[in-house]
This record gives C-alpha cells, structure tokens and sequence, in this order.
C-alpha cells in the first residue's frame, strides 16, 4: 500500500521510531456480495438472521483491516448476539402493553431504563472488546458500574445546565472514562484530555455554527422583508424569497456537519494523547472537513441509490479512518505481544458466550 500525506506527514514528525498505519484492504464490491445476502436472508428470515449478518460483516471488516501485517479477527458466536436481540425485543413488547393497560407503568421503566443503561453500555464495550482479537489476544473492558452511571447519567447535565457550554467537560469526561478501561490482553490504554484543546476545538465549531444559523435566518427573512417592502408580496414565493430559502437550507445542513467536525477533532485529540501500557502511542490525522465530507456525500449516496451504495460507504468510510490512524510502537511488538496475558481465562470466556450484549456502542 502506497503511503498518504499523512503517513508521510507522521512518519516526518517522528524519525527516531516507526510508524505502523492501519492498513484496510477491504473493497466495495467484495463486501456487496456479502450485505445483498445478509439484507436478503434478513427479511426471508424476518430479521433472526440479522445477528448472523452482524458477524459476517465485523467478520470481513476486521479481517481487511491490518497492522503491522497482521489482521484483526472477530470471534463473537451468532447466537449470543440474538439471545441479546430477542431480550431486548421481549422487553420492548412489554412496555408496549404496559402502557396500552396503564399510562402510569411507563414509570418503572424509565426508572429501570436510567439505571440499566450504564450497566448495558459497559456490558457492550466489553463484549466488544472480548471478541476482537490481534495476534491471538483479545482486548477487554472494566465494567465498574457507578462510574459508568456518572458518565451516562450524571455527566451529559454539565452540558444541559450550561447551555451547552460544559459539552467539552462532559467530552472529556466520556472519552476518559471509556478509553482508561480498555486493555489489550492485561496491559492497559490511557489517555488524558486537556480542556484547554477540547475548548479550542469547542469554540471554533461553535462560531462557525453561530454564524451559519444568523446567516440562515437572514436568508429566509430578508427577502420576505424586501418584497414587504416593495409590494410584491402575496401568497406565492417570488425567485428571490425560493432562493433565499435554499441557501438558508445549505446552511443549515452546515451546521449540523458541525457535529461531525467536532467528533473528528475530538478523535484526533484522543489518540495524541493515548498510549498502551504506557509505552506505545497513537497518532489520528483525520481531517475535520474531509470526514463531514464523506459522511455527508455516503448519507446522499445512500439515499439516492435506494441502499445499493451502503457497502461502498462503509468500505470508503473504514478506509478513510485507518488511512489516518497510526502505532508508534514503544518497542518490539513481537517481544511486547509475547509478555501480554489475557485477562479471561476459561470462566471469562464462557461468560463472554453467555452474554452477547452487542448495543452498537461506538467510540
């Protein structure tokens, strides 16, 4: 695989030591043939194939995704993720007919809710985690339970209660909290977030989205004003208001790609603050506009190909992050591979068989 602007541009940054990249090599057309009979037997199956389907997908995309010659590999059963799926379905059902019998009895499942949701976040990243594999050894995720309720709980009110001027102390927060519980084997990742870069990034996103929104609402009541004031207003849109419209549209749509910048930013501030076992490091290049970009162009691609373009999304999206995402190994890997243990044993994985709770957590 040839190098990018960005291996190039680390690889310059850090001369002393190598710079392994994420290397994908999945392609559209390879991954078509496995979704089309995925989404077929599907809907023939009337949505039980759907957690066969989850594998064989996280299947090919961790299989295509390498570093330093080696790929991923998923080893979650079928089974366990529909076992979950149909829990989840039997509760849904049964706060449909809780509430069709008594309004009230939706109360003591929201209560419920508030205080599973942490429990089954946590579950999720560590099922997650447990299934994937590098060089036969699986990576693992700490459950503590109140921490987890602080964070998703507790923690998303900062932003509330400060008008949303507390969203990088509660990114911050988050981020820390997930990323300082996972492992590879016994060795753990550690990152450490500065709210002085979180703010920055912050403040950008917001005075561009500021600016954005004014710039709509001028759009849209400027030429309703002006034709006010030249007397050709009535019941109909003139040019210059249907105009005005679409561009206040365009920007709209602007600022809610602003989300999608700050997601960027925020991976990039997470990896160049995150190591393994204190030694490797982790470099992200994404660039901000270039990821709205693509999620955007794959959101209209989608929709205008019925469907049909969702594995080339997928597989150019996949692309686009490991082209950007980076090891810079502290050592040998080979030699730090051979030291690391694994963390579950024979209970943990007939636990991991058991558990299956797969809520689609991405970080």
């Amino acid at each position: 695989m040839s190098e990018t602007p960005a291996t190039e541009a680390v690889a310059e940054s850090n001369e002393e030591g190598r710079v392994l990249p994420l290397v994908f090599s999945g392609k559209a057309g390879e991954y078509f043939g496995i979704w089309i009979v995925n989404v077929a037997l599907t809907i023939v199956t009337l949505g039980i194939y759907s957690a066969w389907a989850k594998v064989r997908t996280n299947r090919y995309f961790y299989g295509s995704t390498r570093l330093d010659g080696d790929a991923f590999s998923y080893h979650a059963r079928p089974m366990q993720i529909l076992i979950a799926r149909i829990i989840v379905v039997a509760v849904l059902v049964a706060y449909n007919v809780a509430i069709q019998i008594e309004l009230w009895l939706i109360i003591p499942f929201i209560i419920a809710f508030i205080f599973l949701f942490p429990w089954l976040i946590a579950r999720s990243l560590r099922f997650q985690s447990r299934v994937t594999r590098w060089r036969n050894v699986s990576f693992d995720f700490q459950t503590d339970y109140w921490p987890a309720f602080v964070t998703f709980i507790l923690v998303p009110l900062i932003t509330v209660f400060t008008l949303g001027f507390g969203a990088p102390i509660a990114t911050k927060l988050t981020q820390e909290w997930a990323y300082n519980r996972f492992s590879f084997g016994d060795r753990p990742f550690k990152t450490e977030l500065g709210l002085g870069s979180l703010y920055k990034l912050f403040f950008m996103v917001f005075f561009i989205g500021v600016f954005l929104y004014v710039g709509a609402i001028a759009l849209m009541a400027g030429p309703a004003i002006l034709s006010e004031v030249n007397g050709d207003g009535g019941p109909t849109m003139t040019p210059l208001m249907m105009i005005g419209f679409a561009g206040a549209y365009v920007m709209l749509i602007g600022v809610s790609l602003l989300i999608l910048v700050y997601q960027a930013g925020v991976r990039n501030l997470v990896f160049s603050n995150l190591t393994l076992d204190d030694k490797h490091e982790f470099q992200s290049t994404i660039s901000k506009r270039k990821y709205a970009w693509i999620i955007l162009s794959n959101l209209i691609a989608t929709i205008f190909t019925l469907g049909l373009l969702i594995p080339w999304a997928k597989v150019r999206l996949a692309r686009f992050l490991a082209d950007n995402t980076f090891v810079v190994p502290g050592g040998p890997l080979d030699e730090f591979v051979e030291n690391v243990k694994e963390t579950q044993g024979v209970i943990g994985e007939e636990y991991v068989d058991i558990e299956g709770i797969d809520i689609g957590i991405g970080l």
